[in-house]
């Protein structure tokens, strides 16, 4: 618990590996029932094996709102 909140920290292992220098790698977060209020942290994502040429994005997921479509959730997009 963090300021009245419950945090998961994990790591998520992708079945292939992903050339962010050709694709970017999109991260979202989101459950379309709105049953529970997921939320990604702003600053969460940190690849692991990744240069530093490296860039986080962070920008709404108009994709996959919720909420009766009224609230994008945050996402992220890895590439370098």
């Amino acid at each position: 618990m963090r300021d009245g909140k419950l945090v998961y920290t994990f790591r998520m292992m992708l079945a292939q590996p992903v050339d962010t220098t050709r694709t970017p790698l999109e991260l979202g977060v989101w459950d379309d029932e709105f049953f529970v209020d997921f939320e990604m942290k702003k600053d969460g994502v940190k690849p692991v094996a990744a240069s530093a040429a490296c860039r986080v994005f962070y920008t709404p997921d108009a994709d996959h709102a919720v909420y009766y479509g009224t609230y994008a959730p945050m996402a992220a997009t890895v590439a370098c």
